[in-house]
């Protein structure tokens, strides 16, 4: 059986829900899901409560293991949804990938600058930080064929991924 629901798009976002993504990105792509896909989100109440408290009206929020993201976007039942996938990092985004066709896009926004880390970050863009290992994480996902591209907000030029880490 063919697939009809349409994932709109797949972003990384180590902020996960906030008002650029509830508010600017759910209008401009239109959808009635949000699926955010981290373990650790998934299991902390209150950052669910707040994630929610953040969406716009006649939106529905998913906040779920990725495992369970896998699941659910796989589901016969989401052929009439229009989705919108949040991701915290390349690794979850990859995992994702990895195991669930349509995906028409994936946009990096804001990543990096938030997430301590004891490995050295590189800066792609003002909001992209990077470690090499995530660098080789988004080459591999760049490398699978589906649009990459950084973009804080819609109405931002998007920038091939690619470009930024030569």
């Amino acid at each position: 059986m063919e697939r009809i629901f349409l994932i709109k798009l797949l972003r990384i976002d180590e902020r996960l829900v906030h008002g650029q993504v509830a508010v600017v990105w759910t209008k401009y792509l239109n959808v009635n899901r949000i699926i955010v896909a981290d373990d650790e989100a998934s299991r902390n109440e209150t950052q669910k409560y707040a994630m929610s408290m953040a969406i716009p009206e006649g939106t529905k929020l998913s906040v779920v293991t990725v495992a369970k993201a896998i699941e659910l976007l796989n589901d016969p039942r989401a052929n009439k949804l229009t989705i919108f996938i949040v991701v915290k990092n390349p690794e979850n985004a990859l995992k994702i990938l990895r195991n669930v066709e349509g995906i028409p896009e994936i946009n990096i926004g804001n990543y990096g600058r938030m997430t301590q880390t004891e490995e050295e970050k590189v800066a792609l863009e003002k909001n992209l930080y990077v470690t090499q290992e995530e660098i080789l994480t988004i080459k591999e996902i760049a490398s699978m064929g589906i649009a990459t591209n950084y973009q804080a907000v819609p109405n931002e030029k998007a920038i091939e991924i690619n470009k930024l880490l030569k």
